[in-house]
This record gives structure tokens, C-alpha cells and sequence, in this order.
């Protein structure tokens, strides 16, 4: 029970990461209420959401985001804790990208966060402080081919945590960044590593890694766990990777 009394915002938490988040917080005692664009997804994650406020919202859009944040807060009478997670990958190289896909990459994986935290700001202010965990990647901190735009975005999120964690270290409030590695999730399973890599291939990924195997989202919810509770007291503007060893940063 390391969240019991807490009362927690996750984005993204329709699947993958911040569904698996959702459940570990939860079963952690906090209170929590999920954010996801996708309102089939939602719906069909409904059975493992049980007793969660789960809103259909597009991060990318800070309208909807003043709007669910204010949902949010006033179901749990209150935010203690953000945590980060919804993201998109783009996967081009530099050459094929154009600022229509740039932008759209920023719009969800940088400007994101910051609409969600801009809007959880005053609520954490009048719970005396709290915590904030954006997801990064691995890939931002060791790009690699076709990965421009999302490389990009996610390594403006990773500098933008340290920026939030410095300002707002007077309202009692830590910021830190979770940078997974290659985690089996839809994002990945349904994207070219899952459909078009053939077995070399990805043993080729794996070469990267001391620790040759895709990770689980389970794995990158114990860092959020850790830098969501008490046990991380100390700890503000760190960036904590979760990649078996793949950037050795």
C-alpha cells in the first residue's frame, strides 16, 4: 500500500504501460483516474479499470486536457501525483519526415505532458506537493535510425523534466523522467518490429542490450511506483532508464 491516500492522473491508460500502471496503482492504494484518446480501447480495458475514472481525452489537444484534469480532480477531490505515459511513435527517417509529422510527434510526446501538468499544477499546489513522471525513451537518449521525430520529442520531454523539476522544487512538487527500453507493448507489437522484423532482426536489436529480451510493462511500472512513492523522497530531475543496459547512458 506505498499510494495509499494518493490520488493519481494517468494518461494514457488504455494499454501497454499506463493500463499496467493503472492496476499497479490501484492494488498500491491510490485513487486513480486514466486518460486515453482511443474510447474503444478504454472500453476494452474497462474489466481491469474497476473502480477507476477512465476519460476519453486527446492529449494533443489542451482543451480536452483542462477539461478531463478538472474531471479528474474533482471525482478524486484532488491530484497528488501525474504520471506521464501516453505517447505516439513516428517512424521515419529525417528525409521522410515533414513538419506535418514533426509536429504531430511534439504535439502528443512533448506538448503532452506539459498540457497535462500545466493543468494538474494548481491541484498539486493544494495538496502541499506531489509528483510528476514523464515517459521518455530509451531512444532519446541513444537514437538510432528512423526515429528522428519521435528521438526528438521525447528527448525535449526528457530536458523539460529537469526544467519543470527545478521550478517547481519550491512547491514541494518532484519531476522525474522514466526512459523505458524496447517494451512489449501494442506500440511496439503493432508497429515494424512486431510485423516486419523478421527473428535475425530483432536478435540484432537485442545485440544492444546486456540483458537480451524485450522488457514488460510491469517492469517500467515498478520505476513509476518508486518515483510516484515516498520511497523516492529524494529523488527529483533524474532520469531513470528501463532498457536492460540498451543505452548505458
Amino acid at each position: 500500500m506505498r499510494l495509499e491516500g494518493r490520488r493519481i492522473l494517468i494518461t494514457g491508460g488504455a494499454s501497454g504501460i499506463g493500463l499496467a500502471a493503472a492496476e499497479r496503482f490501484v492494488r498500491e492504494g491510490a485513487r486513480v483516474c486514466v486518460l486515453d484518446r482511443n474510447a474503444e480501447t478504454l472500453a476494452q480495458a474497462a474489466p481491469r479499470l474497476e473502480g477507476v475514472l477512465a476519460l476519453v481525452c486527446d492529449v494533443s489537444r489542451p482543451d480536452e486536457v483542462a477539461a478531463a484534469v478538472e474531471r479528474a480532480a474533482a471525482h478524486m477531490q484532488g491530484i497528488d501525483g501525474v504520471a506521464n505515459v501516453a505517447g505516439i511513435a513516428v517512424r521515419k527517417s529525417f528525409d521522410e519526415l515533414d513538419v506535418e509529422l514533426m509536429s504531430h510527434a511534439i504535439a502528443v510526446n512533448l506538448l503532452g505532458p506539459f498540457s497535462v501538468a500545466k493543468a494538474a499544477l494548481p491541484h498539486l499546489r493544494a495538496a502541499g506537493g506531489g509528483t510528476i513522471v514523464n515517459v521518455a525513451s530509451g531512444v532519446a537518449l541513444r537514437p538510432i535510425a528512423g526515429q528522428a521525430a519521435y528521438a526528438s520529442s521525447k528527448g525535449g520531454l526528457i530536458v523539460m523534466t529537469k526544467a519543470m523539476a527545478i521550478d517547481l522544487a519550491p512547491d514541494n512538487i518532484r519531476v522525474n523522467v522514466v526512459c523505458p527500453g524496447i517494451i512489449e507493448t501494442p506500440m511496439i507489437t503493432g508497429s515494424a518490429i512486431g510485423k516486419r522484423y523478421t527473428p535475425e532482426q530483432v536478435e540484432k536489436l537485442m545485440e544492444r542490450r546486456l540483458i537480451r529480451r524485450f522488457g514488460q510493462p510491469e517492469e517500467v511500472v515498478d520505476a513509476l511506483l518508486y518515483l510516484t512513492s515516498d520511497e523516492s523522497s529524494y529523488v527529483t530531475a533524474t532520469v531513470l532508464a528501463v532498457d536492460g543496459g540498451g543505452t548505458m547512458h
